[in-house]
């Protein structure tokens, strides 16, 4: 079932509004409108996954594309109206339906519909300050997943970390918590593959920072290679989603290593300096699958971990 934005104008100078009979100034507005909403949603979502329609009943709007394209939307919407969103191509436009909410001479409902669940948008639109892009300094550093691979040769320490020494005479530190480092401690004096998230900073003469997320076996971590190649090649949050959606489609359909790429995966995300979003989107793709073995107690840590960073 799709999800959907819908807009919907049922008054225009304390007139009810049909399709079949608007003034030219509440045919303007709805325009207005629908224009903006439909610039929003192209902005965050391919295409070929969004159906519009405008419909009878008042003079209504409405939006639709997969339940994970549309929560993503949803998102950038509640981020610009809590004056958190740097995206001018959803900031501009929502401002425009803004000032069409807060105009006496018209009554618009906005909501976003889920499965299960409407949402109102318009109260906290039309009540809210004038719309603006959050300003931010430019960050000294970024985040990023990736894996090192390397003969593990020395694990402890009083703060927990693990260390890889390569041939070119490269020495790698990677911080761990205690119950990971007694789950690594097996695999001392061996090659492995360990997925981290890497704190890049931008200065030369900083050296990165790595986190360790979980060691894959071999298998495994030819999906995760393919699996990070692609993610870290898009730059569009929404398009990376999809990333994500289609890698646990393609692990589910071609391998019998589903269960074990989704618990990874889980553990992989499961950080605070990740965008809500990508917290969410594993959430979703394994609720299905939440009481299973190799999911249930992962699942469960991202869930509290996403609830956290949400309030």
């Amino acid at each position: 079932m799709e999800s959907s934005l819908e807009i919907r104008l049922s008054e225009a100078n304390e007139r009810p509004v049909s399709l079949m009979g608007m003034s030219p100034e509440a045919l303007e507005s709805f325009m207005v409108v629908m224009s903006s909403l439909k610039e929003i949603a192209v902005s965050l979502v391919n295409s070929d996954e969004l159906i519009f329609s405008i419909q009878e009943g008042s003079a209504l709007c409405s939006i639709q594309a997969p339940p994970h394209a549309m929560e993503s939307v949803y998102e950038e919407v509640d981020a610009a109206i809590r004056g958190e969103s740097r995206k001018k191509e959803i900031v501009d436009p929502l401002r425009k339906i803004q000032a069409q909410l807060q105009n006496d001479n018209y009554n618009y409902g906005f909501w976003y519909k889920k499965p299960g669940k409407s949402v109102e948008i318009h109260a906290r639109l039309k009540g809210a300050r004038k719309l603006q892009l959050k300003r931010v300094k430019q960050s000294p550093f970024s985040y990023q997943l990736l894996i090192l691979r390397g003969f593990l040769n020395q694990i402890g320490g009083k703060n927990p970390n693990y260390h890889f020494d390569f041939e070119d005479g490269e020495k790698i530190t990677v911080e761990c918590s205690i119950e990971q480092a007694k789950s690594i401690k097996e695999y001392l004096y061996r090659e492995v593959n360990s997925l981290v998230l890497c704190k890049k900073w931008e200065r030369e003469n900083k050296r990165d920072e790595f986190f360790h997320k979980v060691l894959l076996n071999e298998p495994v971590n030819e999906w995760f290679e393919g699996f990070l190649e692609r993610y870290y090649t898009e730059e569009d949050l929404v398009k990376k989603l999809s990333v994500i959606h289609n890698f646990m489609d393609e692990a589910f359909a071609n391998s019998d290593l589903g269960h074990e790429i989704l618990r990874n995966l889980l553990l992989a995300f499961n950080d605070e300096r990740f965008h809500l979003s990508e917290l969410k989107t594993p959430l979703v793709i394994s609720k299905p699958f939440m009481d299973h073995p190799l999911i249930k107690e992962p699942r469960q840590a991202l869930l509290e971990t996403y609830k956290s960073k949400r309030s």
